[in-house]
């Protein structure tokens, strides 16, 4: 107990270094962010049903009273340094939680005359994300070069905040949150391929595991129910990131259920323990009041993540039979878990159909994809070479391609409610794009027979050119090099499928299953070998742009005369 007591009287002491750096952050936040334009831009984004994920409940107390700050900073420049030392005097208290705490008192803790660091870290998060789907704000940025600088500009603010709120040695669950947050911000400005991306997300799970978050069948008979709900939900949505970056980038996850135990938000405690061999045999409860909201997209996430780390486990399967066996379970439970979403949850028809407010268009298409992705693992996980597709494989990749392709073209109807519709048709599309052109290219198989070609040859015509137009990714985006290499190789594809010099597919004259055809016959094919969880990335569509079938004969034989006579 004296321990604690010496270590809290150090935190209600910051040095007056820290006080200082305090002072320059408040001073950035004056002179980046005037407060009528940031308003007009925060409400905007907001209003039409965005907001930060985990701090929801509570996020309009934070931004509201940062924005009174901003307006007490243009007012009186000279106090920077006194209300500095006040931030810090809050943000070392610790958190008066008790099992009768409500929200609106945790709020009051956090906000107003108790304004914390961490409260004015979610404000500078919710306005980078909000600047994000805005062309021009009067007052902050008339062009997408200006934007782009703003973006990164108050990004960099939020870092240097987040990192000083941690120097303190004081974690927190809103420290924790604000970690989170801060993640899916460089996520959407720098895209997961970014090492800051990839650390950020590493320093969330540690500090997971620091709070012991991880075990969360351990009795919290003192923690309120709602800041339970919080805990739930920022572990779900980490576990969920934690397997879209992994399978996104090739990578081993970091986040194992094997260590675990956790619940699905918002399931009446279903508990999800590492020694679960299949924990979602049995549906998940919804019901029909469940409707539009970070909590669902949460819980869904959270039920799809658990399935492809099953399969990314499955994916490490030697043995064929249990290979098989083990994904064919999965591929139930998620159907199973489909079919128990409400019905008003699920994306049956072209999304046209659906005239709901932008924030619910988005978590439609999300939960889509989401599902349909699990499908996407699992038939990979069921194929003997990723280079060999098999006709179901394509056939949700092609699923997964049309909704995408359909998304861009409505994307003013949608919100970016989580992750923005570029990191949806980096993620999603791109690898159902992937699959598709390498059952085409891949003449030894009949896979791609299996195709709607003009529909398919039209989805991708859509993306190429929502890409090259600038319609959907500008040049200074996160992502934009990855779509741009992508778009080259699938235009190439499509311009020699419509001029038909792509190689026609004879008839199978015998027997022989397509498993035994050698891979030999192909050796740019090869290149993908068995049982590989093959990553989408730029380095991809590279080498598929220097597949046989895509290099143009006059093109192969004048660099082959150049060379020789080079040489």
């Amino acid at each position: 107990m004296q321990e604690q007591e010496l270590a809290q009287a150090s935190y209600d002491l910051p040095s007056q270094d820290q006080i200082a750096y305090g002072a320059r952050i408040l001073e950035r936040l004056r002179t980046s962010l005037p407060s009528s334009a940031s308003t007009s831009l925060l409400d905007a984004w907001t209003r039409r049903g965005n907001n930060l994920a985990l701090i929801e409940p509570f996020s309009f107390r934070c931004y509201e009273a940062t924005i009174v700050l901003t307006k007490q900073l243009e007012g009186y420049r000279d106090q920077t340094v006194d209300i500095s030392k006040d931030l810090f005097r809050q943000s070392c208290s610790p958190l008066q939680i008790s099992v009768t705490t409500s929200i609106e008192a945790f709020a009051d803790q956090i906000t107003a005359s108790s304004l914390r660091w961490e409260a004015v870290g979610f404000y500078l998060v919710a306005i980078t994300r909000a600047a994000g789907d805005f062309a021009t704000i009067d007052g902050l940025y008339e062009t997408d070069q200006q934007r782009s600088a703003f973006q990164k500009s108050i990004m960099h603010l939020s870092d240097s905040l987040l990192d000083m709120c941690l120097s303190l040695d004081c974690l927190n669950d809103l420290q924790l949150m604000l970690q989170y947050e801060n993640f899916v911000l460089h996520s959407v400005t720098d895209g997961d391929q970014s090492y800051q991306s990839w650390r950020r997300l590493g320093d969330v799970i540690s500090s997971l595991y620091a709070l012991g978050y991880h075990r969360q069948g351990d009795v919290q008979v003192n923690v309120p129910n709602f800041l339970q709900e919080l805990r739930i939900g920022a572990f779900a949505r980490t576990y969920s990131a934690d397997k879209n970056v992994s399978i996104f980038l090739g990578r081993p996850p970091r986040l194992h259920r094997r260590y675990c135990q956790f619940r699905i938000p918002n399931s009446k405690r279903i508990m999800i323990k590492g020694s679960d061999r299949r924990p979602l045999q049995h549906p998940i409860n919804w019901t029909d009041h469940d409707t539009f909201s970070y909590v669902t997209d949460t819980k869904w996430a959270a039920i799809c993540a658990i399935l492809k780390a099953d399969l990314l486990d499955i994916l490490e399967e030697d043995d064929r039979d249990n290979r098989r066996q083990r994904t064919e379970s999965v591929i139930d439970c998620a159907r199973l878990q489909w079919s128990a979403l409400p019905q008003h949850l699920r994306l049956e028809q072209p999304l046209r159909y659906h005239a709901t407010q932008p924030f619910e268009r988005d978590l439609l298409v999300g939960t889509k994809l989401n599902y349909l992705h699990t499908l996407f693992l699992a038939q990979l996980a069921l194929v003997n070479r990723v280079s060999d597709p098999s006709p179901e494989l394509v056939t949700v990749s092609a699923e997964i391609l049309n909704l995408v392709a359909e998304a861009t073209l409505l994307k003013g109807t949608l919100a970016n409610s989580g992750t923005s519709l570029v990191w949806k048709v980096a993620y999603y599309g791109l690898a159902a794009a992937g699959m598709i052109c390498l059952a085409i290219l891949n003449p030894l198989r009949h896979a791609a027979s299996s195709l709607s070609m003009s529909r398919v040859v039209q989805d991708l015509q859509v993306i190429v050119a929502q890409v090259e137009t600038g319609a959907l990714v500008h040049f200074q985006d996160a992502n934009y090099a990855l779509l741009d290499a992508a778009t080259r190789t699938i235009k190439s594809l499509i311009d020699r499928a419509i001029t038909g010099k792509l190689p026609q597919r004879a008839e199978p004259t015998t027997d022989i299953s397509t498993d035994d055809l050698p891979i030999e016959n192909d050796p740019f094919m090869s290149t993908w070998g068995q049982h590989d969880l093959q990553d989408f990335e730029a380095d991809f569509w590279v080498n598929l742009s220097e597949h046989p079938f895509l290099i143009d004969p006059a093109e192969l034989q004048a660099g082959v005369g150049a060379t020789a006579e080079e040489s």
